[in-house]
């Protein structure tokens, strides 16, 4: 049984899963961790709003594995698990992205490990591309702002030569 928070088992009790889902998905965007009992939450949530894909998406990466959580979690699988584990991670919240493989619980560990994420990988996400360093981004400032002043004296250039035109049309 999952135990909620007292304004989320309120929303539920109230019957407004919409409120409940609202405050559970903050919690989980502005906590910025790995929180298996928050996507566990979720998930239920979403479950009980009917959406299974979004909710297996959550109850898998909860780790935790209950009968009646099957049928979401293979509707997830169905969906995202034929691109292999690059794909499915891509649909992860920013915190399970950037976990270690090793700090996943046992049956997503697992799971992940078969769906082909080596198990060596420091991250769940090793294709991330590497941040820019600042002298690359110096080159594209340099790149631009030169760009930019070409681009200005052509315009210029040609404003000049269009209204000496004018100017001759005109006389």
């Amino acid at each position: 049984m999952v135990q909620f928070r007292d304004d989320v088992q309120a929303a539920l009790d109230a019957g407004e899963l919409w409120r409940a889902k609202q405050r559970v998905g903050g919690r989980i965007g502005s906590s910025g961790r790995y929180d298996a009992d928050l996507y566990e939450q979720y998930g239920v949530i979403l479950l009980r709003m009917g959406d299974l894909v979004l909710a297996g998406k959550y109850l898998f990466l909860s780790g935790r594995r209950d009968e009646a959580y099957a049928e979401a979690i293979a509707s997830f699988l169905r969906q995202h698990g034929r691109g292999g584990w690059r794909t499915m991670i891509g649909t992860f919240p920013n915190a399970a992205r950037r976990l270690p493989l090793d700090q996943f619980p046992p049956p997503l560990r697992d799971e992940l490990a078969q769906l082909g994420l080596p198990r060596e990988t420091a991250r769940t996400n090793p294709a991330r591309r590497p941040h820019r360093t600042r002298f690359r981004d110096y080159l594209m400032l340099s790149g631009c702002v030169i760009v930019a002043m070409i681009l200005f004296a052509i315009f210029s250039a040609g404003t000049r030569v269009f209204l000496h035109e004018i100017a001759q049309w005109l006389r």
